[in-house]
């Protein structure tokens, strides 16, 4: 079965990013003349509340660091909601209407089941922002969680400021730079078998709470090898660039926390790596 390329995007970049990762979501940043360490999280932004993990090693970090950077600072809820109106375009509803009407009701129906509403709901909403409502409920769990958000709940609870490595605007502007045409395309790849696509999943959630960043790289690079080169290049690489010099600035003088998805961490270009060429000492954090 072919990884679904929009499945794995909207899974907002967990994976390992080539086939060269390294174990361990917690990692330590010190060396080179820094005053205190700070750390790196890679996350999984949802996950089934039953398969949330609590990792020790975190909550002890809650006592040491001083600032929480998120990849975007989704604790403001005024930003968050701006942005959630972007995610809506009567000119989307032309591209439903043009769907085969099969796969249509096809959709339509799993929506109801799913959801409890239909595409009379969804019908302006963005064919990328719906593939994402799609993935949460491929997890077919009561309740979901999302590790960013409990890091807030934690940074809140013990008075830490929390700050944010690229906007939610850019976020958005690197999903827009797809086409309509390409996200009805991967649409219909994602509704051609969901449950291979849920499967996969699974599969993905269990190497994650392993803490396995290898065997996740491995799983995805070999589905969509192709794909994930361009992918690893746009939404990985250069954002990972991006982010050096903001994390170099900010641990000079305080410790942090940076909570990042977990592709963000592995690979030679990943911040593990980037960080170790600019001469600091990065090791798994036990």
């Amino acid at each position: 079965m072919k990884m679904r390329k929009t499945l794995s995007l909207l899974l907002v970049f967990l994976l390992g990013s080539t086939l060269y990762a390294q174990d361990g979501l917690v990692w330590k940043i010190s060396g080179k003349d820094l005053k205190q360490p700070s750390y790196l999280f890679g996350t999984m932004h949802i996950i089934c509340a039953e398969d949330y993990v609590e990792f020790d090693q975190l909550e002890n970090l809650f006592n040491e660091i001083s600032t929480l950077f998120l990849e975007t600072d989704i604790s403001d809820m005024k930003k968050v909601l701006a942005v959630q109106a972007k995610m809506v375009d009567p000119e989307a509803a032309v591209y439903y209407d043009e769907m085969d009407p099969h796969k249509y009701r096809e959709l339509d129906a799993f929506l109801r089941e799913r959801q409890g509403v239909g595409m009379e709901v969804f019908k302006n909403v963005k064919p990328i922002f719906l593939m994402s409502q799609i993935s949460g409920l491929l997890f077919e769990c009561e309740e979901l969680k999302s590790y960013e958000m409990e890091l807030v709940k934690k940074s809140k609870a013990n008075d830490i400021p929390i700050k944010e490595l690229e906007t939610l605007e850019f976020q958005m502007s690197l999903l827009d730079k797809m086409s309509y045409a390409e996200q009805m395309n991967d649409l219909n790849e994602l509704l051609n078998d969901l449950e291979a696509s849920r499967s996969m999943l699974l599969s993905m959630v269990n190497l994650y709470k392993q803490q396995n960043l290898g065997g996740l790289a491995k799983l995805i690079y070999s589905e969509e090898p192709t794909f994930f080169q361009e992918f690893e290049e746009e939404f990985l690489g250069k954002r990972n660039l991006a982010w050096l010099p903001i994390i170099m600035k900010n641990i000079q003088n305080k410790s942090c926390l940076f909570a990042v998805g977990a592709a963000h961490l592995a690979g030679e270009d990943g911040l593990i790596e980037l960080l170790k060429r600019e001469g600091y000492k990065v090791e798994q954090y036990n």
